[in-house]
């Protein structure tokens, strides 16, 4: 890694064995691709609500030669992460998947079903911090505020064209995207035009 790793606490002290943990996980992250630039980990307490316990998310930022690649896990994603090791370690599992996508993108082995997905918002609850995406090959996939990246769940609107990280295990309320990142209009490609078929 060309830049020391980035660790931050938001919100709580800082805490010597949860660094330690998380620069041991970062090493590893190191074994599924070689070329990493940096990374960055924010380890956050969010503000109590009316239930009881504590929720916590790990934003864990990685740079790549040409692509940087984003994993948030917060209370919005499972129950679980009102406990802290838990969200760390389903942060790095996430971050682990998008590393060994993209490798294997760099070695030429990505079939269509690894694509970068895309679809427009449909459904969006700004007071309940999460909204549906429904992908270009029509699955409805379920978000919160905190996997949003760029402008930030707030400039999203119904019909906003983005691309998404799917995570490979299910929410409450059905598929869940990790990362949500807006796109322009002109960089939306639609299923069919990007297979060369219809549906």
């Amino acid at each position: 890694m060309e830049e020391p790793l980035k660790i931050i606490f938001d919100n709580l002290d800082h805490s010597q064995a949860v660094e330690s943990k998380i620069r041991e996980k970062c090493q590893k992250l190191e074994r599924f691709y070689h070329h990493i630039t940096d990374m960055q980990a924010i380890v956050s307490l969010e503000q109590k609500h009316h239930q009881k316990g504590n929720e916590y998310k790990v934003a864990i930022t990685v740079n790549v030669p040409g692509k940087r690649l984003v994993v948030s896990k917060s209370p919005g994603d499972h129950k679980r992460h009102e406990n802290l090791e838990p969200t760390i370690n389903d942060a790095f599992n996430a971050m682990e998947r998008q590393l060994e996508n993209y490798a294997r993108q760099q070695r030429g082995e990505v079939k269509h079903h690894d694509l970068p997905l895309q679809g427009r918002v449909h459904n969006i609850l700004p007071d309940e911090g999460y909204g549906f995406i429904t992908l270009s090959d029509g699955r409805e996939i379920y978000f919160h505020r905190n996997s949003v990246i760029g402008d930030g769940f707030d400039a999203l609107k119904e019909t906003t064209p983005v691309r998404i990280v799917l995570d490979v295990e299910e929410s409450e309320k059905g598929p869940q995207a990790t990362t949500v990142e807006m796109l322009g209009e002109m960089a939306y490609v639609d299923e069919a035009d990007r297979t060369g078929r219809g549906h």
